[in-house]
């Protein structure tokens, strides 16, 4: 991911879960990151949120990188499966994130 003028790496996964599962939230974060290392990719900040995926009140992360992308600030998103970005509504969310410029 890049911004306007330097590069930037981002990338989002969430877990939501009334119980949260910390190690599979870890392992999750860091397949993500071994991905990204092996394509070359500068992770320049991880969100993540251990919530609802249905009710959006209390992803506090998810707000803040969705203030980036609104912001121009973000270049590409990379999730571990389309659920954690949000268990509805996810192709309103690629589709926004597209005319935005940011796959």
């Amino acid at each position: 991911m890049f911004t306007h003028e330097s590069k930037r790496g981002f990338k989002t996964n969430q877990y939501y879960s009334k119980t949260p599962i910390k190690p599979d939230l870890t392992r999750q974060i860091e397949t993500l990151e071994a991905f990204c290392l092996a394509k070359g990719i500068t992770i320049d900040q991880v969100f993540s949120d251990v919530a609802s995926g249905i009710n959006f009140e209390k992803r506090k992360n998810f707000f803040s990188l969705l203030d980036l992308v609104l912001d121009g600030q973000v270049e590409k998103v990379f999730i571990s499966y389309k659920d954690r970005l949000s268990r509805v509504g996810f192709s309103l969310f690629k589709q926004l994130f597209l005319k935005l410029g940011v796959p």
